[in-house]
């Protein structure tokens, strides 16, 4: 009697269940919108500290000791390009216009947004801090 090699349909089937449950293991141990949260995140904390560097070189040869009223009035030479949040708005500013003033971007990742975590960045002190966010005010100078 001659005897086929080879794998059963049943057998494949428990293999290809098998693989599946895994996948869906790794996928919920990696969480990739998580992951992409955090990479957004990471931009915004990059953008504010390269918006503060600009803000520094403007109070510094501003004639009048004063930051720019709004952030669009950063030049060319201060900052190429006025960075935006990754989902396409804009970072907050208050106090413009005064020697001092406050920079924020609120944060979306489950770790911070869960706790409400506004980044920000206040002249007086030059620190980069992470705060607890107010009723939509961010942080003030």
């Amino acid at each position: 009697m001659q005897t086929k090699k080879g794998f059963t349909l049943i057998e494949l089937l428990v293999v290809i269940a098998i693989i599946g449950v895994l996948a869906a293991v790794v996928l919920v141990a990696i969480n990739p919108a998580e992951r992409l949260a955090q990479a957004r995140d990471s931009g915004r904390k990059s953008d504010v500290g390269q918006i503060a560097t600009a803000l520094e070189a403007y109070f510094t040869t501003s004639t009048d000791a004063e930051y720019p009223a709004i952030l669009d009035n950063l030049t060319v030479a201060d900052l190429k390009r006025l960075p935006t949040d990754p989902t396409g708005g804009s970072y907050g500013y208050q106090g413009g216009g005064s020697d001092t003033v406050a920079l924020h971007a609120t944060m979306e990742s489950d770790a911070e947004a869960a706790k409400g975590v506004t980044y920000c960045w206040r002249s007086e002190t030059g620190a980069f801090t992470n705060e607890a966010a107010t009723t939509g005010a961010g942080c003030t100078p």
